[in-house]
């Protein structure tokens, strides 16, 4: 995608003249990818990527990858992201199913350093990304959710803590199993 610029100068109140060189600024999706698209299967080999730093001394029940249909158990994952061009936009997009029950206090945690956005799947209460119980029952398929991090539920914008950090910390409770985790960044570079 090419976006182009004309940069306009200003002589005085009446005279407005366009430069003859456009700045061109090149713009590209990327796409970074984590789990396998498999409906919850829970075989094969699918790693996460929760930073050390999540654990703490004595731990004794460290963050669970993709798939995993057990409860009472955290799922995280780390993006990091290329260091050059700014980020013009990013797209997160999660597949999920509640486990039993207990899941319907479930939700996702975006954190990127000190900066953090949270909902919960299902209401009751606070921020939720759709309107029914979170429940096996409601979602016996689970659901993918897309979620623009300029623009999220509840009036969050990560952008600027993205382009800044270059890395997204993406961290699901606990009675919930996660399919699979996609972020699409829109990378430009003048």
């Amino acid at each position: 995608m090419r976006f182009q610029r004309c940069v306009v100068v200003v002589y005085d109140d009446s005279e407005l003249e366009c430069c003859a060189e456009t700045l061109v600024i090149e713009c590209d999706e990327v796409t970074l990818a984590a789990g396998i698209e498999d409906n919850f299967s829970p075989t094969g080999i699918e790693p996460n990527n929760p930073p050390p730093e999540w654990y703490t001394p004595g731990q004794t029940m460290p963050f669970v990858g993709f798939d995993f249909q057990g409860g009472n158990r955290w799922f995280g994952h780390r993006f990091i992201l290329p260091q050059s061009c700014q980020i013009a936009g990013a797209i997160l997009i999660i597949r999920v199913k509640p486990l039993w029950g207990d899941a319907t206090n479930d939700g996702v945690i975006l954190r990127i350093g000190a900066d953090k956005w949270m909902a919960q799947f299902g209401p009751p209460a606070g921020v939720y990304l759709q309107s029914s119980s979170w429940t096996p029952a409601n979602f016996p398929d689970g659901h993918t959710f897309t979620l623009d991090l300029a623009n999220l539920p509840g009036g969050g914008n990560l952008l600027a803590p993205l382009n800044a950090q270059r890395l997204l910390d993406v961290i699901v409770q606990d009675d919930t199993s996660v399919d699979f985790v996609k972020l699409i960044v829109k990378l430009c570079c003048p």
